[in-house]
Formats: structure tokens, C-alpha cells, sequence
């Protein structure tokens, strides 16, 4: 399976890792929403999150990424 993760990976790092004017990495492609329920309801249903709002570096997809390197020891 560490050939499959390793590659997943590796796929991230080249379509959703962009370097900024700096050359700092960012994460593009993250959903900048959450949370279901409240007023307005949010179901978690398809409608739900393919209309969230799309940021760059959101720590909801920032925080796994790098736990998956940590894993992968990149």
C-alpha cells in the first residue's frame, strides 16, 4: 500500500502545490467551507460541496497534507 499512498502523494504535489511569488508553497484546490446543519440547514449531500467556496491553503486540506508527508517521511 506505500506504493499506492507514495504515489497519491506525489500526484498532489504536482497538480495542487504551487509556489507563490516568494516561492513558498501553497495548497490550491481546498474547500474553504464546513459544517453542516445550522441556519442556513447544510446537508452533506453533492450540492453542498461542490458549491463551498475553493481558497488556497486552508488548514483543512494544509494539516493532512502534511501529516501524509510526515507518514511518508517526504
Amino acid at each position: 500500500y506505500l506504493d499506492i499512498a507514495s504515489t497519491g502523494f506525489d500526484s498532489m504535489v504536482t497538480h495542487l502545490i504551487v509556489p507563490d511569488e516568494n516561492g513558498l508553497p501553497n495548497l490550491i484546490q481546498a474547500c474553504g467551507g464546513c459544517g453542516l446543519g445550522g441556519n442556513p440547514y447544510r446537508e452533506a449531500d453533492y450540492d453542498y460541496y461542490v458549491s463551498e467556496t475553493i481558497v488556497v491553503n486552508d488548514q483543512k486540506g494544509v494539516a493532512p497534507f502534511i501529516l501524509a508527508a510526515i507518514e511518508l517521511n517526504k
